[in-house]
């Protein structure tokens, strides 16, 4: 059985709730009742120091959802540029604190952090962003290969969708691996659509957001319930596919 903290996964679709460095208050209960997760980028902080962290995570650890923590690079999504030291050093702070660390398949502190999150019984969630295009089936799955072998329980892939045979080729993958904990989105708004529908065929979760995405065709939390209502009602040409 996958779990992060007492979250099982597998089971059913889960939301999960990207936040950046906010004030706890305004993750109110009604909002947080809707997701099943929050995802904590720290790249959003503007203040890095650990003392800060580590406050900001007592705080919303308070709000009774078990916390994924990545330090996003800038070259995959990342707000602001942080040397690879400097994200290594965050990641040591926050694995002994959060339920689950995201790291970038491709990044130079792979080995380390996935060693660290380990060491501390963590979930380690190894990702894959490309904002161009969607690569060749045989690329992704190389891209599964590749995270499992390297340690990641779960492996998340997020490409960038130029039309609907994109969407489909990932759900296809998605599909295929859905043995093997994946997450998969399709960014962009052709892949507006696997935010909902893939969690239906295999990807563990979906993300959202409070007040701005952190990447492109991302639905708030609101949007995201409310369309959620529609597939459930068969209506996807209401929303876009």
């Amino acid at each position: 059985m996958l779990k992060i903290g007492n979250v099982i996964l597998g089971k059913q679709p889960k939301i999960v709730l990207t936040i950046g460095e906010i004030k706890s208050n305004l993750l109110n209960f009604s909002l947080l009742k809707k997701a099943d997760i929050l995802e904590l980028r720290i790249d959003c902080f503007k203040n890095i120091e650990k003392e800060n962290i580590v406050h900001f995570v007592s705080a919303v650890k308070k709000k009774g959802l078990p916390i994924i923590a990545t330090v996003r690079s800038k070259k995959e999504g990342g707000q602001r540029n942080i040397s690879a030291n400097s994200r290594l050093k965050i990641f040591k702070i926050i694995a002994p604190i959060v339920e689950a660390v995201d790291i970038e398949m491709n990044s130079s502190i792979l080995d380390e952090v996935v060693k660290e999150a380990k060491a501390n019984k963590k979930r380690v969630i190894l990702s894959y962003h490309n904002f161009k295009q969607t690569p060749a089936n045989s690329k992704l799955e190389e891209i599964v290969r590749k995270g499992r072998k390297a340690g990641g329980e779960i492996i998340k892939i997020a490409t960038f969708a130029e039309n609907k045979n994109d969407v489909l080729r990932l759900l296809n993958i998605a599909f295929k691996h859905r043995e093997k904990n994946i997450v998969a989105i399709s960014l962009g708004e052709k892949g507006v659509i696997s935010r909902l529908l893939f969690p239906f065929f295999g990807s563990l979760w979906t993300y959202t957001y409070l007040d701005k995405p952190f990447a492109p065709g991302q639905m708030n939390i609101n949007r995201l319930q409310a369309a959620s209502c529609k597939l459930t009602d068969h209506r996807l040409q209401d929303i876009g596919f």
